[in-house]
This record gives structure tokens, C-alpha cells and sequence, in this order.
């Protein structure tokens, strides 16, 4: 492999890798079919409270108003974040994965010998005499 491919192809890596932590540590925000939108913390943190908040106080106005849940504009927001946050890591896991193959698949080819090159040993001198 040559080093001009090497050096590519481990930039190509950390690039992957880069983007999944990046996926990974971005806020995730999801909307529900009532078209309300809440923040739901990042792939790693997941912070749904303030949408179970909402999604209890809006279930109990509800109740006191005689209204069915179902026409919640607040539906759905634990459902909502789960589902965005689950889709966000598995692709910054699947990219940061793909990133670190990539650069162990490059480290371990780019150090096997090609095959039929004479290796040097210790009783015969490395460059012909004469």
C-alpha cells in the first residue's frame, strides 16, 4: 500500500470517527404528530424530563377540561424522543465503529511485508560485498 493511500485512507478514518463522536454529542430534538417540538438531550445523555413534564401536564389539563387524551398536542413526546435518540445512535455508533475498522484495517496492512522480499538475517550481510 502506498503512503500516499495510507495517509488517505486514515484521513477518510479520523473524519468517521470524528463524525460519529459529533452525532453523538449534538442536542437531539424530536416532533410529534401535533407538531410541538422538545429538546431531548444528546445520544449520550438523554434528557427527557422536560418532555415527561410535558406530556404529564398537558394529560392532566386534559382530564380537568373533559377532553380525551388523544387530542393531546403533547402526544407522544417520550415516544418521540426515544425513537430520536435511538436513530441518532445508531449512527454515530455505526459511523465511529466504521472509523476505528478503518484505521485498524490500515495500521495492519500497511504493516505486512509483500510477499517473495528477502528478509536480512543476522549471518548474512543485508548488501552484497565485492
Amino acid at each position: 500500500m502506498t503512503t500516499n493511500v495510507r495517509i488517505f485512507l486514515y484521513i477518510v478514518a479520523a473524519l468517521a470517527l470524528i463524525g460519529g463522536i459529533v452525532l453523538l454529542s449534538t442536542p437531539v430534538s424530536a416532533v410529534t404528530s401535533g407538531d410541538m417540538t422538545v429538546s431531548c438531550g444528546t445520544a449520550w445523555a438523554p434528557d427527557t424530563y422536560q418532555a415527561g413534564l410535558d406530556e404529564f401536564g398537558a394529560a392532566v389539563g386534559n382530564a380537568f377540561q373533559g377532553r380525551p387524551y388523544a387530542s393531546n398536542a403533547y402526544d407522544g413526546y417520550l415516544g418521540s424522543c426515544d425513537s430520536a435518540i435511538s436513530t441518532r445512535r445508531v449512527w454515530g455508533y455505526a459511523i465511529g465503529i466504521i472509523g476505528l475498522l478503518l484505521s485498524a484495517g490500515v495500521a495492519v496492512a500497511s504493516h505486512r511485508r509483500p510477499e517473495g522480499v528477502a528478509v536480512p538475517t543476522d549471518d548474512a550481510p543485508a548488501t552484497p560485498e565485492g
